[in-house]
This record gives C-alpha cells, structure tokens and sequence, in this order.
C-alpha cells in the first residue's frame, strides 16, 4: 500500500504541477531516507526548507509572548535575558525534541508558580490583617478596646505593627535575634499601657503585602518575576530530600573507596556551581566505563550513580534503561540500528546501562555487533552531554 500511495501521489503531483502546491513535512533524517524511497520524489519536489532548532534567547521570547497572549502576565525588567540564560544552562537537551513546546511548558508552570506565591503571600496578609484576641485583667475579650483619651485598639494593633517592622529592620542591621515587642513591666515604647498590649510576631513578606491595595496586588498578580521561573543567583540543584537518601546510601556502602571519591568531586563540582560557577561546567560528557570482578556490585553502583546525579540535578531525569550488550542486537538486517537509537532515545536526559557489554565482541563478533558497535558510537557522540 505504501508504494501504490507513492506512485498515485507522483502521479497527481505531475498532472497539476503547476495549479497545486503539495508539502511534506517531517522530521529531517526520516524525510531523507523518505525522499530516497523512489527517484521520482527529487524531481517532482525541487524545493526544500530546513526549521532550525530555537535558540534559548528565542524560546525566552516565546515565553515572554504566551505570557502575554494566552495569560495576560508580563515580564519583570531583565527577566527574559536570564530566562534565556536559564534555558541555556537547564534546559538545552530538552531543545531537539521540544522547541517552540518548551516555552510553553516553562510558561504554564511560572503561571501556576505566581498563582502559589501570591496565594502565599495572601494568607501571610490574612494573618496580619486580623488583630488576635486581647486579655484585660484577665480577661479575654475580641472586642475592640479604648481608654479614654487614647485611639482605638485596632488602630493601636496598626501601630504596633509598624513598631514591630521597624524593630524588625533595626534589629536586622544591629545583629538582634530578638524582635519581640513584649515590654518590662516599666511600660510600653507604643504608649499603649501594658494591659492592653499585644505581641505580634511579624513576617516581611505578609506585612508588606497587608498595607497594599487591591490594585498593587493586581499589580503584582501580572508580573512574571525569575522566582516563577525557578531562576536564581545562587539556585539549589535537585532536590534536597533525594540528596540526602542517596548520600546516606553512599556512606553506608563497604569499602569501595574510589566510588566514594568519585561521587565526592561530583557534589564538590555542584557545589561550586550553586556558589554562582559556571553551569556550563556540568554539561560535559558523563560517559563511563565501569569494571570489575563479579559480585563487586557493578550493577548497583551503576543505579546508585544515575540516582546521585539525578538528586544533585546533573541528570534531568530519572531514566534508567539497562540493556545487556546482546540486547542490542538486531534478528536480521536493519534491526540493530533501531534498536540501539530506541535505546538511547529513550535514557536521554538519564542512563543507559549496557551490562556486559564486551558481549558484543565475544568470538570477534558477527556484523550485527559491529553495527551495534557503530550505531552506538554515532549515539553517545551526538548526545555526549544529553
């Protein structure tokens, strides 16, 4: 059926070759081995046009459009440069197979991001906005208080919450932990008296947000800002929990020593980057050759590695394709090929451990090990930092 389809598609190409416009499209090393499926197919479709993949300051502009179109969301100052360079450094193996895509995942989970820290922010206000209940002489009481001569107690609540914020800022540049507004029993710094004073215990964020008004917040509710887009001067790679269990798994391994040594200059390389090194330094290739004798636990350092990387945010994701090296070979001709790129496509972003891989050429091989061989090389070659 597909030659039939072929041949008919030729057919009519050629009778209307100049009222009908017909384009294939596709991806560019299967339209390739298409266009070679019969020789008619070059001469009927002379033109090509090649769409190169996004660079990172494109896709940080693409981002910046659906913000606007599809969320009404605009972008802090400066924001879509470091996007770009956030891209860049986190995002690259993700470009081939994504593109315009990519942008549009990183926006929705900025939006939903900002959608969590305003709601954040919302309820710290929430607290701050509702004085908590007063004792007078013992007495508990939720009502508004006054004496005579004196403002009224929500009034003095908003007083005391600005001599708490301004305690706040004055112990932050004195070195002071202590930022209670409780008093001796010689009085209040408020004026209010003792009886009636109250002890909130303020946080920045939450009494900034109480004093704003509805429109400051819708302000702030439009703006996209490098938080929403987990962007930071100093950004915490992976998960923290994950690091812990896989350190902890580390350390409680016996002996092997230079495993331990070696996933001790992984996070050492880490660290540096999330003092503010170069990200770039984590995208070189990964790639290793494992050996020893058996029940050494090739096999479990090999797990343990591809988790460590993972916890510690070299690895983008948590595939784990193990294969043996015989797995790789193909039954009959042009199986093998395929079989090695669904191996690799399918571990990009993670690991793909080949056991026993010596397998291949055992005996000197046949020709499926050495196309095994080959269409591996090709692979790791061209997704050396993926």
């Amino acid at each position: 059926f597909s030659q039939e389809a072929v041949r008919t598609l030729l057919t009519e190409v050629e009778n209307n070759r100049t009222g009908l416009m017909v384009v294939l499209a596709g991806y560019k090393d299967k339209m390739s081995h298409f266009m070679r499926a019969d020789p008619g197919l070059q001469r009927r479709f002379p033109l090509a046009l090649h769409l190169d993949d996004y660079t990172p300051e494109e896709l940080a502009e693409i981002c910046e459009n659906v913000a606007k179109s599809q969320f009404g969301k605009v972008f802090e100052e400066g924001l879509q440069a470091k996007l770009a360079d956030h891209i860049r450094n986190y995002h690259a193996f993700e470009i081939p197979s994504n593109n315009g895509g990519l942008a549009v995942n990183l926006t929705e989970k900025a939006v939903d991001q900002l959608t969590i820290r305003i709601q954040d922010l919302s309820e710290e206000a929430a607290d701050w906005s509702q004085p908590p209940s007063r004792s007078v002489s013992g007495a508990s009481t939720s009502a508004p208080l006054s004496r005579a001569g004196s403002i009224p107690l929500d009034a003095a609540w908003n007083a005391a919450v600005s001599d708490g914020a301004t305690k706040l800022a004055q112990s932050a540049r004195s070195g002071s932990s202590s930022l209670s507004p409780r008093h001796s029993s010689g009085g209040s710094t408020t004026g209010i008296p003792s009886a009636h004073q109250v002890s909130p215990q303020p946080r920045r964020r939450g009494a900034g947000l109480a004093r704003m008004n509805t429109g400051q917040i819708m302000d702030m509710w439009s703006v996209l800002t490098p938080e929403d887009f987990a962007i930071a001067e100093k950004p915490m790679l992976g998960n923290t929990v994950e690091r812990q269990h896989v350190e902890a798994e580390v350390s409680a391994l016996v002996g092997m020593e230079s495993v331990k040594t070696y996933f001790q200059s992984i996070k050492q390389t880490i660290e540096y980057v999330e003092r503010g090194g170069n990200p770039q330094i984590l995208r070189t290739s990964l790639n290793m050759v494992l050996t020893g004798n058996p029940g050494t636990g090739k096999t479990t350092v090999a797990r343990l590695l591809a988790r460590y990387l993972r916890a510690f945010g070299v690895l983008p994701r948590a595939a784990f394709i193990e294969k043996n090296g015989l797995e790789l070979k193909g039954q009959y001709v042009g199986q093998t090929a395929h079989t090695v790129k669904e191996a690799v496509q399918d571990a990009l972003g993670g690991t793909l451990f080949v056991d026993e891989a010596y397998a291949l050429v055992d005996r000197g091989g046949d020709r499926f090990s050495m196309e095994a061989v080959r269409t591996l090389l090709t692979e790791v070659e061209n997704n050396r930092t993926n």
